[in-house]
């Protein structure tokens, strides 16, 4: 099973995504393998830090990272 973005967006997305899982398991009788990608905008933000190294202009820190997605939810 595989989410992200607007599917782990806050902590209600979060609880509806492990109901989901807890149905699977109960359904199948075994835990399945999740791949859970970026939260929320975190891949934009990521994708406007890469834009903004590879121009050379700008030296992007994993704190503007964190900034930008991880702190705003």
């Amino acid at each position: 099973m595989k989410f992200g973005g607007s599917s782990l967006a806050d902590a209600e997305r979060l609880q509806h995504v492990a109901a989901l899982v807890a149905q699977q398991m109960r359904d199948h009788g075994v835990a399945p393998v999740l791949v859970c990608s970026a939260m929320g905008s975190t891949t934009n933000a990521l994708l406007a830090a890469g834009d903004f190294a590879l121009s050379g202009k700008v030296c992007v820190g994993l704190e503007s990272i964190q900034s930008l997605a991880l702190f705003k939810h």
